[in-house]
């Protein structure tokens, strides 16, 4: 690989010479000899296809995911989330049984991958709120409750510099599983689903000097 001169900034194929650019820099390689036809028709690269597929299966199921956080989601992802998100939902998806390529998305399976999610790499719930907590789930009914001792708000919350109230916002989604079709060649939602089911809900506004303790 060779790197291109500031003179020749551009991105294409002349003859046998790609040029491309990254992270703002050119660079110049040969052109590949691998195609469309032959990536699909050498056996070579059968399991280069099957684990693509699953990779596609990631980004359509953390898109749905996206879509049912909502600014829930914009606030507090770092720029870097979204990888980490995909890169669990990949790994729940392998750890599924089924064909290589066609193995179906469990809701149940990417929960022990998603549980420990951080959505800004550098800060986490735990990091600023530290009273003791229990949260749990029922999936039948989609009830989802979080529970939170008595206790004095200075002594069990770090807050941001310049902050003199806090809340605290919960948001639950039901996601569905997803399942290969092969006709259509992607993942697809089952039961076919327009949207995610959520539920969201928030307290009062509390503050952050308070010698009393707020009621959850």
């Amino acid at each position: 690989m060779a790197r291109a001169s500031d003179i020749l900034q551009f991105t294409g194929t002349i003859g046998g010479m790609t040029f491309y650019s990254r992270n703002g820099k050119y660079f110049v390689r040969t052109k590949s000899s691998l195609n469309k036809a032959r990536l699909k028709s050498d056996e070579k690269f059968v399991r280069t296809l099957e684990l693509a597929a699953e990779f596609g299966g990631a980004s359509t199921i953390g898109k749905y995911i996206l879509q049912a956080l909502g600014n829930l989601h914009r606030k507090t992802a770092d720029g870097t989330a979204w990888n980490r998100m995909k890169q669990k939902l990949i790994a729940a998806i392998r750890d599924a049984p089924g064909i290589r390529g066609e193995r179906p998305f469990i809701p149940a399976i990417a929960l022990t991958h998603l549980q420990d999610l951080k959505w800004d790499e550098n800060l986490s719930f735990l990091s600023i709120f530290y009273t003791d907590f229990t949260l749990n789930a029922d999936a039948s009914t989609g009830q989802v409750e979080f529970n939170a001792p008595p206790f004095l708000t200075p002594d069990f919350i770090t807050p941001p510099e310049g902050a003199n109230h806090f809340r605290l916002f919960m948001k639950a989604i039901s996601l569905p599983p997803f399942e290969y079709n092969p006709q259509a060649k992607k993942y697809q939602p089952q039961p076919q689903l327009l949207f995610l089911e959520k539920t969201e809900t928030q307290t009062n506004w509390m503050p952050l000097d308070s010698q009393t303790t707020p009621t959850l």
